[in-house]
């Protein structure tokens, strides 16, 4: 169980560049307000992986 207010980082794996937009809005639409930081970094080729930083409310959810 994470501390309330603690930051987990969320590891949303790896995307084409084209599909980058609809990830960044999947992680809005589910997280809201909670979201501390969102990265987005190049792997390789044209493939980027997504991280998410929020802040927890007590509860550590597996996802």
């Amino acid at each position: 169980m994470a501390e309330k207010g603690s930051n987990i980082e969320l590891n949303r794996g790896k995307y084409p560049l084209f599909l980058i937009p609809q990830v960044v809005k999947d992680e809005i639409d589910k997280h809201k307000d909670k979201i501390r930081s969102l990265h987005i970094k190049r792997t390789g080729g044209h493939s980027f992986r997504v991280m998410t930083t929020v802040v927890s409310d007590g509860e550590e959810k597996d996802e």
